[in-house]
């Protein structure tokens, strides 16, 4: 039910709004998150004083490295020079070739860099 509502969501926009869409959703998660007062006075793992480590699998390289890439390129844009509580937002990619059992290789890879969040 769920994949047929983000299907017909997406279904219906240009590749350039479903970015769009995306970026706006991504930043709208991180300005939550600064909002939280408890967030920003306890140590977490990818959060520093300067910078909050953000990650996510893609596919960038293979038959899936168009959707990949065009994402990675759009969360590079929607961040660039952004800020939440003076802090820089640094996003790292891991290569799952969009398959299960690299994704799995890849999301213990982005943990062992320690992000803080996963997109």
């Amino acid at each position: 039910m769920i994949n047929a509502q983000i299907k017909a969501c997406f279904s219906s926009q240009q590749p350039d709004q479903r970015l769009l869409k995306a970026t706006k959703t991504l930043l709208s998660v991180l300005l939550a998150l600064s909002l939280n007062p408890m967030a920003s006075q306890s140590e977490e793992i990818g959060v520093t004083d300067k910078t909050i480590r953000i990650g996510a699998t893609l596919p960038l390289e293979g038959d899936f490295k168009g959707y990949g890439l065009a994402q990675k390129r759009g969360v590079e844009a929607a961040l660039a020079g952004q800020t939440v509580q003076k802090r820089t937002i640094e996003y790292i990619t891991a290569n799952d070739f969009y398959t299960p059992e690299n994704t799995t290789v890849a999301v213990k890879e982005l943990i062992n860099k320690g992000i803080f969040a996963m997109v």
